[in-house]
């Protein structure tokens, strides 16, 4: 489990909730981030207040660029490794 901010509702503020949610292993061609920084941008904004659709759909958890480590590997994944370095934006 790892706590998110997310958004199940578009609206204003008072529609972001802190939770616990699950994370599973990453899939085939994926790699799963743990991170140490994230950017929280105008973006994240519109999507919660249904400006623009999330393109994750709802809910989403808010922060779609960060910076952190990679500590898993999904299969067919041959361009990263655990413990590299990872930026996403």
């Amino acid at each position: 489990m790892v706590a998110a901010v997310r958004v199940h509702k578009t609206g204003g503020p008072e529609v972001l909730t802190y939770e616990d949610i699950p994370v599973s292993a990453p899939g085939q061609g994926q790699i799963k981030v743990k991170n140490h920084a994230i950017g929280v941008n105008f973006i994240d904004t519109y999507f919660r207040m249904g400006m623009y659709p999330s393109p994750a759909g709802m809910p989403f958890v808010v922060g779609n660029e960060g910076a952190g480590e990679v500590t898993a590997v999904g299969p067919g994944v041959t361009d990263f490794k655990v413990g590299d370095r990872v930026a996403m934006w």
